[in-house]
């Protein structure tokens, strides 16, 4: 949906984070369902670029000359969120979405859970299962604490 009004509207998107493979594959589907969208950039930063101030700075004013109206960006939450907290106003794009393993997905380099496990909200557990590990570490020592964390403040702090 947003593809296809930034394409008629004819916007700049641009799409940063992942691979230079998956972006690749990205711009070339892109390219086809929608001829007339304008891809400002695709940029693969480095991993962890956000920790080293003179990358996250080139990373910024890459985005911000590419002049995005619309920035897709795949750096995994909380990551991504608080990138784009940081820096929304200094790239200047109207739009902002922290996209998550979606580059993957529509890429076709990852495939996404069985429904079932999406209706149930078990999808995380489809991803620990196949890349257990990038993601042991994310899922189960950082995740699963926040999680008992909050249940206990809703529970308890109503």
């Amino acid at each position: 949906m947003i593809l296809s009004n930034a394409n008629s509207l004819g916007l700049n998107v641009a799409f940063v984070g992942s691979t230079i493979n998956v972006l690749n594959k990205i711009r070339i589907k892109i390219s086809k369902e929608f001829p007339a969208l304008k891809i400002c950039c695709t940029i693969s930063p480095d991993y962890i670029f956000e920790s080293d101030p003179e990358k996250n700075i080139k990373l910024v004013n890459e985005v911000q000359n590419a002049k995005p109206d619309i920035l897709f960006l795949a750096l995994g939450s909380p990551r991504q969120e608080i990138w784009l907290s940081k820096y929304k106003d200094q790239i200047g794009a109207k739009i902002n979405i922290g996209v998550g393993a979606v580059f993957d997905f529509y890429s076709g380099t990852k495939t996404r859970s069985p429904a079932f496990l999406q209706k149930f909200g078990l999808e995380w557990l489809w991803r620990l299962f196949y890349e257990p590990g990038r993601l042991f570490k994310r899922y189960i020592i950082s995740d699963i604490p926040f999680f008992i964390k909050q249940s206990f403040r809703i529970k308890f702090l109503r």
